[in-house]
Order: C-alpha cells, then sequence, then structure tokens
C-alpha cells in the first residue's frame, strides 16, 4: 500500500512504511521565464469508494509564499497502484499582464532521491518518432522523454508510467538531484492545467506489472482508447508479405513491382499480401500535391498495377503509404487540395498545412483519400510520420487534444474503408500511444536499415526492449527485412519470436525462400507466437550491448514456450548464457523437452535445472520448451522455427495420441517414454525414425489440416 507523508515544505511517496520517492517538491514554470517552487500548505487523506472498489484518496495542496499560485496533487491508491493528478492555476489581474504556463514543462514535479539501486530500464524518445531502452543504476542520468520507467528495490519491481491526456503529456528525465516528472501541453495561453499525470505500481512480475500500469492506465484516462490484449490482430498480417522500400526505396514503380512479383511466382513463395510504401504518390518540396499517385511511375494508374497483382500473382490484398500529416512536410500551398478539401485542412501560423487535427474536418480529408484508394483495389494502409504532429501543431493547439482528434479521424475513415488494417508507423511517442482507439498494429522499434554497420545489434535491442511496455498498447510491427544478408537468419529469427508480422523487402532476383520457409507453412500462413516478444527476466535491466550477457528473447505457443538468444555485444564479446522453464513465467508443468533447433538437439529438464552454453559474435539460438505431460510431449513440425505454432489441436486417449497439423511438408517430431508401433497420417501408416530422445515421422505436403494418430505400445 501507499502512503504520502510530509517533510518540512514537501512529500515523500511510501510504500509499505519504505520510502520510495524522497522529497517530491512542484515547479510551475512561466512563459516568462520564472521558475517559481510550490511549497506544502495542507495534506488530507480519506477512504473513498468507486465501482465497488475501495481507495485512499489523498489531495495535497501547494502554493507560493504570496499564495497567488495554487497547485494541487491528488494522488488516488489503489492497493498497490497510484494514479495522480495534477492541477495548477494561475492569477488574473485586470490591470497586470497575464502570467501564462510555459509551453514545455509547464509543471514539474522534482524528486530528490529514487532508490534504483537493482537497477533501472527506461524507453525514451530518442527522435521524435521512435523509442530505446536506457540502461543504469543512477537515476539523475536518466534520459529526456523517457515515456516508461521500470527498476527493482529488492524483490519488487517499482514501474512509473506517464500519461498522455485530453491536452497534456508527462515524461521523465533526470537530474543532478534525482527524478524530474515533467507535464506539458507543447501550446501556450495556459493559466490553468489539470493533467491525469501518471501511474505507479509495484508487483513481484515485471511482466505483468507493466500490463496492469498500462491497463489502469486507459482506464483512468477513459479516451476511448483500449489496451493491446483487446486489439483485434489484423488477418491479412497472419500472412507473408512483401514492402516495396528496402527494394526500391522512392524509385519505386508498376514494372518493378510487378517484376518482383514475378520472381515470387517462380519461386512457388505464397506471399499473399504487398505494400507499395513512400515514392507512389503526386509531391513536390517534401509536400504532397494530389491524393492521386504518380502518372509517370504507374502509366496504367494504381488500379491497373493492382489488378495484375490479384489477378495474375495470387495477391489477397495490397496496402499502400501515405504519411499521417499528407506528405513528409504536409500539403504543398499550389496543391489542388487547397480548393477540393479546404475545409478539411489546418494551416499552421508558419504557413504548414497538414489534414485538420479538428477530428470531424479531418475524416472528411481522410474520407475523400481512402474512398479513392479503396476505387483503385487498395484493402489497406501504413501510415507514417505520426509523431511529427507535435511539430506541426506547436504552440498551437495542446498536443494531446490534437493526437486524440487526429486519430479519430483517421481511424475513422481506415476503419470504414479497409477494415481498420492498418499499420501504424514512426509514432512510438506517448501521445500517439495512448490516444489511438482501435487499430492494432504499429511499428515497434527505428527501421530496418540493410547497409548500416552492426545494424542488426541495435535493432534487436529496441525491439525486445522496447516491446517490453509497448506490447501493451498494440501489436508490434519488428519492421522488415531481406532474406538475402549477413544477418538474415538472425533477423529471420527475431522476427520468429516477435509475435507480430513477417515481411521482407529483398531487392528484384535477392528474396532466398530458404530463410522463410521455417517462418511459414505452405499456404503462407506465419506461424506466430501468441504475444509480443520480450526480454527474460534476468537481462530486463541490464544491457547487452554493453554486459557480458546475451540478448534472450522470450514468447509462448499455446502451452509450450520459445527462447532465441542473440550475442548483440558491441565489442564483439563471446557471451556465456543458460536458459530454463525459470525464464518463462507463464509456463507450466515440472519436466520439459529443450528442443534445439539450429543445432537439432534435444535435451530434458526439470522446473530447477537450466541448459548452458556460450554464443560467438552475432551467433543466434533458438529452443524450444514442451511440457511433458503423462510421459509425452508433441513437439510440432521440426523443420519450423515455431514447431508448436504447427499444431491446431491435440487429445490424449491413453495409448492413443491424436494430434492436428495446420498443414504438412516436413518432419513432425514427439516424445514418449513409451515407445511408438505406429503413426497415422490422414489414416495412412509412416515410418517412424528416432531422432535423440524425439521420435519423428515424415509429414507430406499439404495445405490442408493433417490427422495423426500415434499409436503407442
Amino acid at each position: 500500500m501507499y502512503r504520502v507523508k510530509a517533510k518540512n515544505d514537501a512529500i515523500i511517496l511510501m510504500h509499505d512504511e519504505m520510502p520510495i520517492m524522497q522529497e517530491i517538491a512542484p515547479y510551475i514554470l512561466l512563459d516568462d521565464g520564472q521558475e517559481i517552487q510550490g511549497y506544502l500548505k495542507n495534506l488530507e487523506c480519506k477512504k473513498e469508494e468507486k465501482d465497488f472498489e475501495e481507495f485512499y484518496a489523498y489531495k495535497i495542496l501547494f502554493s507560493t509564499y504570496d499564495e497567488n499560485i495554487h497547485l494541487t496533487l491528488d494522488m488516488n491508491v489503489y492497493g498497490d497502484k497510484l494514479f495522480t493528478i495534477v492541477s495548477g492555476t494561475l492569477p488574473i489581474n485586470s490591470f497586470e499582464n497575464t502570467k501564462t504556463f510555459r509551453s514545455e514543462s509547464s509543471i514539474e514535479l522534482r524528486i530528490k532521491s529514487l532508490n534504483v539501486n537493482g537497477g533501472f530500464l527506461g524507453n525514451y524518445l530518442f527522435s521524435k518518432w521512435w523509442t530505446r531502452p536506457q540502461f543504469g543504476k543512477n537515476i539523475s542520468e536518466l534520459k529526456p522523454q523517457t515515456q516508461s520507467l521500470i527498476w527493482k528495490e529488492n524483490d519488487l519491481y517499482y514501474h512509473l508510467l506517464p500519461l498522455s491526456d485530453d491536452n497534456f503529456k508527462t515524461m521523465l528525465r533526470g537530474n543532478d538531484d534525482g527524478l524530474v516528472i515533467s507535464i506539458s501541453p507543447h501550446s501556450s495561453g495556459f493559466t490553468t492545467i489539470s493533467s491525469k499525470a501518471f501511474i505507479l505500481g509495484n508487483s513481484r512480475d515485471p511482466f505483468e506489472l507493466t500490463k496492469v500500469t498500462t491497463d489502469t492506465g486507459f482506464d483512468v484516462l477513459n479516451s476511448g482508447g483500449v489496451p493491446g490484449n483487446q486489439r483485434k490482430y489484423p488477418e491479412i498480417f497472419e500472412y507473408l508479405g512483401w514492402c516495396t522500400w528496402d527494394a526500391f526505396y522512392h524509385n519505386v514503380n508498376s514494372e518493378k513491382i510487378l517484376n518482383k512479383a514475378k520472381e515470387f511466382k517462380e519461386k512457388n513463395l505464397p506471399v499473399k499480401w504487398l505494400m507499395i510504401d513512400d515514392g507512389w504518390s503526386e509531391t513536390k518540396d517534401e509536400k504532397l500535391l494530389s491524393l492521386k499517385e504518380d502518372k509517370t511511375k504507374f502509366p496504367e494508374g494504381l488500379k491497373g498495377t493492382i489488378n495484375l497483382l490479384k489477378n495474375n500473382f495470387g495477391f489477397s490484398m495490397v496496402g499502400v503509404w501515405h504519411a499521417y500529416t499528407g506528405y513528409w512536410q504536409g500539403i504543398h500551398p499550389e496543391s489542388i487540395l487547397l480548393n477540393t478539401l479546404k475545409d478539411s485542412l489546418y494551416k499552421t501560423a508558419s504557413g504548414r498545412i497538414f489534414p485538420s487535427p479538428d477530428g470531424h474536418k479531418g475524416f472528411l480529408f481522410w474520407n475523400e483519400w481512402h474512398n479513392y484508394l479503396k476505387k483503385q483495389g487498395v484493402d489497406f494502409v501504413k501510415v507514417d510520420n505520426q509523431s511529427a504532429l507535435i511539430d506541426f501543431v506547436k504552440f498551437q493547439i495542446p498536443i494531446g487534444k490534437a493526437a486524440k482528434n487526429s486519430h479519430a479521424s483517421l481511424e475513422a475513415s481506415v476503419g470504414l474503408h479497409f477494415n481498420s488494417t492498418i499499420i501504424n508507423c514512426m509514432g512510438m511517442s506517448a501521445e500517439q500511444l495512448w490516444h489511438r482507439p482501435m487499430t492494432a498494429l504499429s511499428r515497434n522499434s527505428d527501421d530496418f536499415y540493410p547497409n548500416k554497420e552492426q545494424n542488426f545489434k541495435e535493432h534487436a535491442l529496441q525491439n525486445a526492449y522496447n516491446s517490453f511496455y509497448h506490447r501493451n498498447f498494440i501489436w508490434g510491427d519488428w519492421d522488415m527485412w531481406w532474406t538475402k544478408h549477413e544477418d538474415a537468419l538472425n533477423n529471420g529469427i527475431l522476427r520468429a519470436v516477435s509475435g507480430g508480422p513477417l515481411y521482407m523487402s529483398d531487392r528484384l532476383g535477392e528474396t532466398e525462400p530458404e530463410q522463410l520457409w521455417p517462418l511459414i507453412l505452405s499456404n503462407g500462413i506465419v506461424l506466430r507466437c501468441d504475444q509480443g516478444g520480450v526480454p527474460t527476466e534476468d537481462c530486463l535491466l541490464k544491457n547487452p550491448h554493453e554486459d557480458s550477457i546475451p540478448l534472450k528473447v522470450w514468447n509462448t505457443s499455446g502451452n509450450s514456450a520459445v527462447i532465441a538468444a542473440f550475442n548483440i555485444n558491441l565489442k564483439g564479446q563471446e557471451v556465456e548464457c543458460e536458459i530454463g522453464s525459470k525464464d518463462i513465467p507463464t509456463l507450466e508443468g515440472n519436466r520439459f523437452i529443450l528442443y534445439d533447433h539450429l543445432e537439432k538437439k534435444t535435451y530434458l529438464l526439470d522446473q530447477h535445472s537450466t541448459f548452458s552454453f556460450s554464443l560467438r559474435d552475432n551467433e543466434v539460438k533458438l529452443f524450444i520448451l514442451v511440457p511433458i505431460e503423462n510421459e509425452f510431449a508433441s513437439v510440432g513440425l521440426l523443420n519450423k522455427y515455431i514447431s508448436p505454432a504447427t499444431l491446431k489441436n491435440q487429445f490424449d486417449y491413453g495409448e492413443k495420441k491424436i494430434i492436428i497439423l495446420k498443414g504438412g511438408d516436413g518432419v513432425y517430431g514427439f516424445y514418449s517414454t513409451t515407445k511408438p508401433k505406429e503413426v497415422l497420417a490422414d489414416g495412412k501408416s509412416v515410418p517412424i525414425s528416432q531422432q535423440e530422445a524425439l521420435y519423428t515421422v515424415k509429414i507430406e505436403p499439404s495445405e490442408s489440416e493433417v490427422l495423426l494418430e500415434i499409436l503407442l505400445d
């Protein structure tokens, strides 16, 4: 239980009689450069009830010495969760210049001491679009624009999660004394602020903790958004896809796209969806000219190209890219859109033009564009540049309001025309995360850069540690990749454990089918894990770039588990590693099969034992953990990275086991202490082989389900 105590002119936040945050003092920052401290005036606590849940409501009043400026903290304690509202009011005097809050860091809560001796993980915006992890033990070094902070004290994890409400957003940073919680509208003229600022929670389970704090955040904001586990994963992304970006960049055209489609057909690859990325539309000076395609690149129009892709090459769905702001720098002042869609556009004081952040007006723009695209055969969109909104509306519209209205209008149109099928992109800032009403998928990291040295090591770090907090908001897209690349194996396995979509961006003639088949079934279905992949707990507060540890990413597939281990040490050091069932907090059972996928070796583990190994520079290993139940374990197709994902169902009838595979083509493996006397595949007896501790049978190619009957002696 959290408690708040007074200390001199500040407050202390306690948890079970242990100080968590020492000397919390508020500061008011004005647009004239003044910085004014608030001093504690009154602290009261009442026991209240809401929706049949009791909580303790702390109301803490601060004021300046002249009592002209007042600031209130409303801290509501629900067991091991704390929700805080920060409010401040400036005086208005008819005979003096009106003081207003600064647009950034309008109110700051400065905390002199936060004990993070057990280490912390902060996820901060390193650009306007993307977050990455920071590790440390000195909170004063916390990066600016931190959006999630977890630390460990004794046996408990604490998670501090800033919110973005209908006007304001909260961010974290370190300073010389400790931690700063900063509240900003990113807009001018405010004399009153009331912000739903942050959630603080604690638990022994860090994965459940971040889920609970995020769920609580959506609940208290009540702004229309829902947590990630309530968002429906788009059906098309259950299949293999391809994107034009790294293949052609801005030089995309219909001829190149159709040649790539022809390559897939010749290689018998079941690529079911295709994304036409940036470069297809009419633009000038980084600004949008029209809603239509560039006819010099698509002489037969988008419609002609898309018809050929679907009718001649078997693509089920085709998507196109566009920017949240029209194009990278908005809409061109010479654009015809200023005549045809004038009422749906917004022009800033600096002359930038973009889709209106007023919900109704913005919808008119998106509806017009998406209606046109739908008529060309487009089935979904990728919407880029989302977190750049803050630059477009700065000093003019509160960022929370702009983001909420912009997403409402965009998603209304995407829902109407594309069944809410969208890849949100370049949108990891807090105001974007909290204000997406229903769409289910968003990019989880900076881009895959095929020609950038050691890019995989940074890409893996960002995706794994971003997913730790980001997956609670939305399904994560770990980006496209090249199958013909020195890091192709690593990238493939990283996508396998991501829980998200699988799509490549290989250049013409360079797609390597052997890198894809372990990830998919013959009908193009991606063998996905159950959720967003995350670092194992022993890696969570450590930096695999600098410390002598591997990056271990875990996930689940049914009642089984998957662990991928990567050596991403930047110095190229060999690292030691161990894995076991303890790495998977949701894995049940006492005995397990551990299958080393790349070495094709099998080990037996109990709930206390581990398997140790080492990884050379840039080496990767992939392990499957399957519980042994009634002396039997069904692993799945061993030629697929996520073997358990090939299983649709299984039934135990004692000496007869029924296994239903989602499809055929490969080697099915199972463990049994009783020797099998016969295996039937769709009623036909098949030879049984033994591969170490596993029995195996060859499954013939089939795009339909395969029924296996395993008869034991």
